[in-house]
């Protein structure tokens, strides 16, 4: 779900006036299914914040460890799959090969993919990509009314009733307890 473009937010909603939170905010939002059933449905977690120790902007999926006499062998950094949604895009995939011969002896294997280098790849700046799906009537990237009041329902409560604020050192990856809030899934940046 996409995040409301501020001036549509303040044109929609009056602002509250709020203490100043200081010199960095962080937000972490998930939504996952029965916490019982995780290892059967997926997760989504976002973590934002101002002063964070990297900008990125990233999707990740991350297969799930094996049962079997693998589990709990595998390097907690393979089988992930993830999109950069930075500048013109990246796709990198790390995962877990078997190497050659009769042992069952495993390591980590890496590709690289930025898609600026794809044969006949003509990459738009981000804006003018913006106004070009506007000229030829391309909605894709644009959020919906439905979709602005669908993100309305799930912000409304947290503008209302915000929860405390949890101080972390500026140039982190935010504070201790978002490592806890995901548990048993974990974050691939700054972990």
């Amino acid at each position: 779900m996409r995040q409301p473009a501020s001036d549509v937010a303040s044109a929609k909603r009056p602002r509250k006036s709020s203490p100043d939170p200081g010199p960095t905010v962080f937000v972490l939002f998930g939504a996952t299914g029965d916490l019982a059933k995780r290892m059967v449905l997926p997760a989504f977690y976002r973590r934002t914040g101002k002063r964070l120790a990297a900008t990125k902007q990233r999707v990740s999926l991350i297969s799930r460890e094996p049962t079997g006499p693998l589990a709990g062998q595998l390097p907690r950094e393979a089988n992930v799959l993830s999109f950069s949604l930075a500048g013109d895009g990246e796709i990198d995939l790390s995962l877990v090969a078997k190497r050659p011969g009769p042992a069952l002896d495993v390591d980590t294997a890496h590709a690289l993919i930025p898609l600026s280098g794809l044969d006949r790849a003509n990459p738009l700046p981000p804006y003018v990509r913006l106004i070009h799906d506007v000229l030829i009537g391309d909605r894709s990237l644009f959020t919906r009314p439905d979709g602005l009041a669908a993100a309305w329902r799930v912000a409304d409560p947290l503008l209302s009733n915000p929860p405390r604020i949890a101080p972390y050192a500026p140039g982190s990856w935010g504070p201790a307890r978002a490592r806890k809030l995901i548990e048993p899934g974990r974050w691939l940046l700054g972990q």
